[in-house]
């Protein structure tokens, strides 16, 4: 209660106001490879349910799990993601780690860490407004044709945009086509000043993959970092990906200087 604001009405059934709501909370359990979300006391659906699953779907593409509302496991009360929920309107959930409650360490760091390790970075990815982020496509395969480059030159970019990485558990959830991209240097979109930059795309597929240019003219000498998210048909905008870049100066590195003088050696 001390790092969350309460974002949610006293009764069960009061929705979160899905559109400034912040915050973001993870329960790890073992064990059952499942990704749970609210309500696990009741069978009744939480008021942001179509949310809250399109979350838990999501985070299990990432680590393999099945996500399931937490009573198709089995009703369980006062659990720490219902409470998180209920209490403050912060979507909660409970991975459910493994396959058993004592796993071995080639499990653990072949499997259960790399895999929960990037469902837990698309959470923080999220964090920021979950319930709306969540809807988004992401950007993935983010490169640079050249890095580092020279003062005023073109960054050319490379990306995916896709809107179908979520589990296909029950048939999974709708993916709608790419529209859009945004790009911004130092500052993510949403921070005053940023002036990002909108490249439609109008694809007609959920899974798009394209090349831009961005200008650094004006940047300082040295490592910046390039900022790209993509909306869907939805309108949504996807959690932002982001890549460091350098620029470095055209003048020659100093190096130490050698002077050479000829020996001459005379019969003696």
């Amino acid at each position: 209660m001390s790092i969350f604001p309460d974002q949610k009405g006293p009764n069960p059934n009061d929705p979160v106001n899905e559109l400034n709501a912040t915050g973001m909370f993870v329960d790890l359990h073992s064990y059952s490879r499942l990704v749970l979300w609210p309500w696990g006391y009741t069978y009744d659906t939480a008021p942001n349910d179509a949310s809250l699953r399109m979350m838990s779907y999501k985070f299990a593409y990432y680590n393999g799990h099945d996500p399931q509302k937490s009573t198709e496991l089995y009703p369980s009360t006062g659990s720490t993601d219902d409470w998180a929920y209920g209490e403050l309107g912060v979507p909660g959930f409970c991975f459910e780690v493994g396959d058993s409650f004592h796993q071995s360490c080639s499990v653990f760091e072949n499997d259960i860490n790399p895999n929960n390790q990037q469902a837990l970075l698309r959470a923080i990815k999220i964090a920021r407004k979950p319930y709306r982020l969540a809807y988004g496509p992401e950007v993935t395969n983010l490169s640079l044709d050249t890095n580092p480059i020279l003062p005023g030159q073109n960054l050319v970019v490379n990306y995916t945009a896709n809107d179908t990485l979520y589990s296909s558990y029950e048939s999974g959830i709708p993916s709608q086509n790419i529209i859009s991209i945004r790009y911004s240097i130092d500052k993510p979109s949403w921070i005053s000043g940023s002036n990002p930059t909108i490249i439609p795309i109008n694809a007609q597929v959920p899974t798009y993959s394209g090349t831009f240019t961005a200008s650094t003219t004006g940047l300082a000498l040295g490592q910046h970092t390039l900022f790209v998210e993509s909306v869907d048909q939805s309108g949504l905008w996807g959690p932002p990906t982001a890549i460091f870049f350098t620029i470095e100066s055209t003048d020659p590195p100093v190096t130490d200087q050698y002077f050479y003088l000829p020996l001459i050696m005379n019969d003696l």
